[in-house]
């Protein structure tokens, strides 16, 4: 079973500029080019469908 650790949101989100939503971020030795987009009448924010997705597919 995964130890179920809580890590403040800022940490794992990076600041960027609502007109380019585009950043790199580098974990450990690697660095990830991230492009993204969103549509602004949406209900959840992305985090919010990732945990769901996680939670319905029983991945923890």
């Amino acid at each position: 079973m995964l130890k179920q650790v809580n890590i403040p949101i800022e940490v794992l989100t990076p600041t960027f500029d609502k007109d380019n939503l585009n950043f790199e971020i580098k974990i450990g030795g690697t660095t990830y080019e991230v492009h993204s987009h969103f549509n602004i009448e949406g209900k959840q924010s992305v985090l919010e469908q990732f945990k769901n997705i996680i939670l319905s597919e029983n991945l923890i």
